[in-house]
């Protein structure tokens, strides 16, 4: 699949979260009732990174957990990009809103 016109492939850098789910590299490891925990390794250097996400209603808000398994800051500062996603009967499309008022848009069949 393509990378977007992503400039970088990690979290926290413009086009990079539909990005990362497009190229399949996403792992969800555990759930309870409120988080998601995946994983991923970046494709540029192999470098396993872990996150905790939540959805809330059509946001999806996301976390670094660190190397001590703590969780880190919570992406949802006015300033951090808004990751939301819709879902019809044939694909769920990803969007990252930036504080620019440009978005990257991706869809996945279902």
């Amino acid at each position: 699949m393509r990378i977007l016109n992503a400039p970088h492939n990690a979290f926290g850098r413009k086009g990079s979260a539909p990005a990362l789910v497009a190229i399949g590299i996403i792992e969800a490891d555990e759930a309870d009732s409120t988080t998601i925990y995946t994983n991923y390794r970046r494709p540029d250097d192999g470098t396993r990174w872990r996150n905790a996400c939540r959805v809330v209603r059509d946001r999806v808000v996301w976390a670094s957990i660190r190397d001590d398994g703590s969780v880190g800051r919570w992406r949802d500062d006015p300033l951090d990009s808004v990751v939301t996603f819709t879902l019809d009967e044939t694909a769920v499309t990803v969007v990252e809103h930036y504080d620019d008022g440009s978005a990257t848009r991706e869809s996945f069949p279902r």
